[in-house]
């Protein structure tokens, strides 16, 4: 048949060649790889869960007399914040991921990330949300900052795009 003549490779033989370099990684770097893709997959769920929620808490935390220009306002405002927290954390914590490690640094952001995403339900005004925003936003970004850095440093060089690839998905 032609599927398996010598001048087309079975799809067996073209699977084995595709995912060879699988073979090349070890457990630990996969870990870490798994580690950093699961945090990032955390940092979008905390994004889509929040604006999911966005416009009734800030109606809620407004106030029933708030009209709909205020609210859309104040809610641009919170997410504006909770991106310049972002920016601010890649470079605060890609910077301190470099004086007390990698792995630290990645636990400290996901912590941050996890336990300022939760004290937001705490919010009492609309600034009080701001704030917590900004600091889950630290955590975001310094998660980005120093998952990609991690994944990097411990990936053989020939992989990182791989990596990179599987960690963006």
């Amino acid at each position: 048949s032609l599927e398996n003549s010598p001048a087309q490779p079975s799809a067996n033989r073209l699977r084995a060649s595709t995912f060879s370099w699988t073979r090349e990684v070890s457990r630990y770097q996969w870990l870490v790889l798994v580690v950093a893709w699961l945090g990032w997959v955390f940092d979008s769920m905390d994004g889509t869960l929040y604006s999911l929620v966005q416009k009734p808490s800030m109606t809620e935390l407004m106030g029933a007399g708030a009209s709909d220009a205020t609210i859309a306002f104040y809610s641009r405002v919170v997410l504006a914040v909770m991106l310049i927290g972002w920016a601010v954390g890649g470079i605060v914590f890609g910077t301190l991921a470099d004086y007390i490690g990698r792995t630290k640094a990645l636990a400290l952001t996901v912590l941050i990330y996890s336990l300022f995403t939760g004290l937001s339900a705490l919010s009492l005004t609309w600034w009080h949300l701001a704030a917590f925003r900004f600091i889950t936003g630290l955590g975001l970004g310094g998660e980005w900052a120093a998952g990609a850095s991690l994944v990097a440093e411990v990936w053989p060089d020939r992989l990182r795009a791989k990596a990179g690839a599987i960690l963006q998905s």
